[in-house]
């Protein structure tokens, strides 16, 4: 199967909400507890593991201010973005928001590189398409000029800004230690040490 015929292939289903519907019960069939392996099949994303990380406004980690996916490939990061929380269930990297063309990549790539045009097409995340009408809860995306966007995270003491570039191998990073929900002050530490090696 040439690439041609993969990406019409991939062309999912949509619902009215732009879900991708065939990978989503995919997702929801094989990765109950959220965390999975894209198949081979997937295009760039193929054999990609999946993890998500849960920001939270306070140190008990009870209010959930971001929500963001974690790309492993070859055990290295690939890439990071911001998933739509699903109230009770746990969060599947195709339940995207408005902002996922503004994704973080490993390999340098400029964030929000990917046009509109392939998300509808096949291509970047083989048909994915986000839930433009809803917000995230609490943290805030704050573009930027050089293409290093920021996100403003509201937190027990005081408000924390960050670049993509500092927070995605932050988040990598204590994703890897195991954590699967940390405090704005646990993550804003993590961007400080980085920083410091």
């Amino acid at each position: 199967m040439n690439d041609d015929d993969k990406r019409r292939v991939s062309i999912p289903f949509l619902d009215d909400m732009g879900v991708d519907n065939e990978r989503a019960r995919y997702w929801r069939e094989h990765f109950p507890d959220g965390d999975g392996e894209c198949p081979e099949d997937w295009g760039e994303l193929g054999g990609a593991s999946v993890q998500f990380i849960r920001v939270c406004r306070d140190p008990e980690r009870q209010r959930v201010v971001g929500t963001f996916v974690l790309f492993w490939k070859g055990g290295k990061p690939f890439r990071a973005g911001v998933v739509y929380p699903l109230k009770g269930k746990p969060s599947i990297p195709f339940e995207r928001t408005m902002y996922e063309s503004t994704d973080w990549w490993a390999d340098g790539r400029t964030q929000g590189s990917t046009p509109p045009s392939e998300l509808f097409s096949g291509g970047g995340w083989g048909g994915e398409v986000l839930r433009t009408g809803r917000r995230r809860p609490g943290v805030e995306f704050v573009p930027s000029g050089d293409g290093d966007h920021r996100w403003r995270f509201p937190g027990a003491n005081g408000e924390f800004k960050v670049r993509w570039s500092l927070l995605a191998p932050a988040l990598f990073r204590l994703r890897s230690a195991g954590h699967q929900r940390v405090s704005v002050l646990l993550v804003q530490g993590a961007v400080q040490h980085m920083g410091r090696e």
